[in-house]
């Protein structure tokens, strides 16, 4: 993730097919189908509602056919990858 780039958290899909599933999805069953969905921190070059992208995942594989269809919030590059890591300091400030 370039940090001077800008990113925007968005809500994508596909179509599920029985068998193949990416680790951190969920399945949603609606009436015109069951999608596979996920939320991802995509380039905002990209993240217009309605395009078709492909992910790559931590170990460089990539997955295809992901439409874009929400996005949200703008961030720079270097505050996604702060807000990532936040989870790891939430015991520290959460314990009594």
């Amino acid at each position: 993730m370039a940090r001077h780039e800008f990113y925007r958290q968005c809500k994508l899909e596909r179509p599920f097919v029985q068998g193949r599933r990416e680790e951190g999805t969920f399945v949603e069953h609606r009436k015109d189908g069951s999608f596979e969905v996920l939320v991802s921190w995509i380039s905002d070059k990209i993240a217009q509602i309605g395009n078709v992208v492909r992910l790559k995942d931590e170990e460089g594989n990539w997955s295809e056919g992901w439409r874009v269809v929400e996005a949200w919030e703008r961030r720079k590059g270097e505050r996604v990858e702060a807000a990532v890591r936040d989870y790891k300091h939430q015991r520290k400030v959460s314990d009594v």
